[in-house]
């Protein structure tokens, strides 16, 4: 299912990076639209960039573990 959400959200970035280049060529930056849609952008952008970050950690953890056999506690 992450696997799922995360291509959605590749292709969301793809979809806005290329709106925003061409709608570049006729608009000035300054127009709110354009900069409405550079802020949504970045919105996702932040959104892939914590999904990546959190996904390492995940990995980290699990290597560190394995590494230095540590045992799993339970907390009650």
């Amino acid at each position: 299912m992450k696997a799922i959400y995360n291509l959605l959200i590749g292709y969301r970035i793809f979809i806005r990076k290329n709106l925003l280049n061409f709608l570049l060529l006729f608009f000035s930056p300054r127009k709110k639209f354009m900069i409405y849609l550079s802020q949504n952008l970045d919105k996702y952008i932040v959104l892939r960039q914590k999904m990546i970050s959190d996904k390492y950690f995940q990995e980290d953890k699990k290597t560190s573990c394995k590494k230095t056999s540590c045992k799993k506690t339970l907390i009650a």
